[in-house]
């Protein structure tokens, strides 16, 4: 089974930027999710743990996508396209690259880094560990 690991900078107003690694592919991509808010669905990144995730439909995007499994009092997280943290609602957005200039800060490329995970992942069952780091990636 595929291991992937998300760390995490500090969650700030603006967003929680992270560092999703695949090491069995040698590969790594920027992350983007919302603030902690203490888990609120549609308000908090995920809390940190050990999850599996699996490539299942999306009825709300209608097409398929990894889905991140029990986290806890939510469902439906899941490996999104997004650049920006105002299209997020609780899914972790994942991206080639931070952009730290403009007004927002973002991820950039996302719909590459999504479909490059995807077929990294050879579409299959993986295990996902979400940790906090305290240096910025």
């Amino acid at each position: 089974m595929n291991k992937l690991f998300l760390f995490r900078c500090p969650s700030r107003s603006y967003g929680t930027f992270g560092t999703l690694v695949l090491p069995e592919n040698r590969r790594c991509y920027s992350t983007l999710e919302l603030p902690w808010k203490g888990n609120k669905k549609d308000e908090s990144c995920v809390p940190s743990g050990d999850y599996e995730i699996e490539y299942t439909w999306s009825p709300h995007h209608k097409n398929y996508s990894y889905e991140v499994l029990d986290v806890p009092g939510r469902s439906g997280i899941r490996f999104d396209i997004a650049n920006y943290v105002s299209q997020l609602l609780g899914c972790i957005a994942v991206g080639m690259t931070i952009n730290n200039n403009g007004i927002e800060r973002s991820i950039e490329d996302s719909r590459i880094a999504i479909k490059a995970v995807e077929r990294l992942l050879n579409y299959e069952k993986s295990m996902l560990r979400i940790m906090w780091s305290d240096y910025l990636l």
